[in-house]
């Protein structure tokens, strides 16, 4: 699917950008140039090629998860900015 100057208009809106007629235009261009790229893609024979989770042959390699002492409430609350000496206070972010 072509992307057109009215797919970019409404990306434009839905993302509160604000752009010029030239980066619309320019926006048209590129957008149209990935889309091909991705045609070429999936045009690819990919029977039989399992999928792979990392381009590179290498053990993943994790910590081992040992439990340690945690850190004294005090030292945890003297740099922040609002507590009330058990836990820390923040603005509200949610009505």
């Amino acid at each position: 699917m072509p992307v057109t100057h009215e797919i970019i208009c409404h990306l434009e809106k839905q993302s509160l950008f604000t752009l010029t007629e030239q980066e619309r235009e320019q926006l048209v261009i590129d957008f149209n140039a990935i889309m091909e790229r991705l045609d070429g893609l999936c045009a690819l024979d990919l029977e039989g090629i399992a999928p792979l989770i990392q381009p590179f042959d290498v053990a993943v390699q994790l910590r081992e998860d040992i439990v340690t002492d945690s850190l004294p409430r005090d030292s945890m609350l003297q740099n922040a900015a609002h507590h009330n000496d058990e836990y820390f206070i923040a603005p509200r972010v949610m009505e």
